[in-house]
């Protein structure tokens, strides 16, 4: 525990000190930063991430949740995708500095999860208020093995995309599975969406403009 706590500290000088070269978050104060970043990454571990599992954080930016979850679970096997080159490289260096034995890849998740080497092959994927949560749910689903799930960390106005995640988890192959309400300790409230992976992701998802577009995914869609 005193060693995990350490590398919590240490992350967050880390984070202070790379914030101004690579706009890492709108956080400064360290209070904030242990409250609606460190804390609230914790609480992703309401969901179920099987010993040993294989976990994308997709979107990471400065590490949420990934490197709070790589601190607090070190059996889990953790990759960062960012898309931003001076984020990724914070990515690798606190990898490094931390002791912690995470995978960092630059690059979009529109382009990565059509990478075979990362398609499908994940236990767990999350991501963390990205995107819209049918957008986000698109995302992350491609990167998940059948028989796992996807976690989106969302604030409570989620409660309103669920009737839509209803109709595009199918699409994606992922069938919505449960939604945990979290409260942290200043009274924030969070909402754990869960989608398991029932069978694979048509290989035209995720679309390359998924992040440009308001429009849902319908039952109808078909891969083209």
């Amino acid at each position: 525990m005193d060693a995990q706590l350490d590398a919590f500290l240490q992350y967050l000088t880390l984070l202070q000190r790379w914030n101004r070269r690579a706009r890492l978050t709108a956080l400064t104060k360290a209070e904030s930063v242990i409250q609606l970043h460190f804390l609230d990454s914790l609480a992703i571990l309401r969901a179920p991430f099987p010993q040993h599992a294989r976990v994308v954080d997709v979107g990471s930016g400065a590490g949420f949740p990934g490197i709070p979850l790589a601190i607090a679970r070190t059996d889990l096997r953790i990759s960062l995708l960012e898309p931003a080159a001076r984020k990724a490289a914070f990515l690798e260096h606190a990898g490094v500095e931390l002791g912690i034995p995470t995978v960092v890849r630059h690059s979009r998740a529109e382009v990565a999860g059509h990478d075979p080497k990362w398609r499908e092959q994940f236990d767990v994927a999350t991501g963390r208020a990205v995107a819209k949560s049918a957008l986000l749910a698109e995302l992350l689903l491609p990167f998940v093995r059948v028989g796992g799930n996807a976690i989106l960390l969302k604030g409570p106005s989620a409660e309103a995309d669920v009737r839509e995640l209803r109709q595009t988890a199918p699409v994606l192959g992922g069938k919505l599975l449960d939604l945990i309400r979290v409260t942290l300790p200043r009274g924030e409230r969070r909402i754990l969406i869960v989608i398991s992976k029932i069978a694979a992701t048509p290989e035209r998802f995720p679309r390359q403009t998924v992040l440009h577009t308001r429009r849902p995914l319908t039952p109808k869609e078909t891969p083209s």
